[in-house]
C-alpha cells in the first residue's frame, strides 16, 4: 500500500508558471506566460508570448517555445513566430538517441551531436551561472551568453550581433532586456507561482 502511494505521489507533476508583462518605451505591450512540468525525471516547458503594437501599422506577434528534457538532456524542442497570422519562423528539434534531427523552416534539415542542457527556454527557471552557452531552438544553435559585472545578470550574443541582457532573482528571470533593431523591450516578472 505504501509503496503504490509512493509510485503514484512521484508520477504527480509540480507546475511552475511565471508571468511577465512585455514593456516598450514604458508601456505594456504583451504578455509572456512561461510554464515548467516536472514529472519524476522529466521536465517541460512551454513559453508563450503575444505582443500587440502599432508602428506605422498594427503588428500583432504571437511566440511559442515547448522544449522536454529527461534527466537535464533536452529530448525535443519547438519554436514558432507567427507575425499577423502568418508563420514567419518554426523549427523543431528531436533527440533520436545518438544525435539531434532539426528542421528549420529557414535552414532545413540539420544535425547536432553535441547534447543539449540549457536552452533560452528553460534558463527562464535556469540561471546560467557559469555556463557560456545555451541552445537556442528559434536560431537552431548554440549562442554564447556571459556574466556581466552585475551580480545575476548576463549577456546573450545573438546571431546577429546584437546581445540580449537576462536578470535573475531567486533562480529565475526577473528581467529581460531585448534589444530588437527598431526598439528596446523589456519583459517584466509580474508573478511567480510555484
Amino acid at each position: 500500500m505504501i509503496g503504490a502511494f509512493l509510485i503514484s505521489a512521484a508520477s504527480i507533476a509540480q507546475v511552475r508558471v511565471l508571468r511577465y508583462e512585455i514593456v516598450r518605451s514604458g508601456n505594456q505591450i504583451g504578455k509572456l506566460h512561461v510554464q515548467q512540468d516536472r514529472v519524476g525525471d522529466d521536465v517541460h516547458y512551454y513559453i508563450e508570448g503575444n505582443v500587440k503594437e502599432k508602428f506605422l501599422f498594427e503588428i500583432n506577434v504571437k511566440y511559442i517555445f515547448k522544449n522536454s528534457l529527461t534527466n537535464g538532456v533536452l529530448t525535443y524542442g519547438y519554436s514558432q513566430n507567427v507575425v499577423n497570422d502568418k508563420e514567419k519562423e518554426m523549427s523543431e528539434i528531436k533527440w533520436d538517441g545518438s544525435k539531434y534531427q532539426i528542421f528549420s523552416k529557414e535552414e532545413g534539415e540539420l544535425e547536432q551531436e553535441r547534447k543539449i542542457t540549457l536552452t533560452l527556454t528553460n534558463v527562464y527557471l535556469t540561471e546560467p551561472n557559469d555556463a557560456t552557452e545555451i541552445y537556442s531552438e528559434r536560431y537552431c544553435e548554440f549562442l554564447k551568453i556571459e556574466k556581466m559585472d552585475e551580480p545575476h545578470k548576463y549577456e546573450l550574443h545573438l546571431p546577429d550581433g546584437k546581445t540580449n541582457e537576462y536578470t535573475f532573482e531567486n533562480g529565475v528571470v526577473k528581467e529581460v532586456k531585448i534589444n530588437h533593431f527598431l526598439t528596446t523591450f523589456y519583459f517584466r516578472l509580474l508573478k511567480d507561482e510555484e
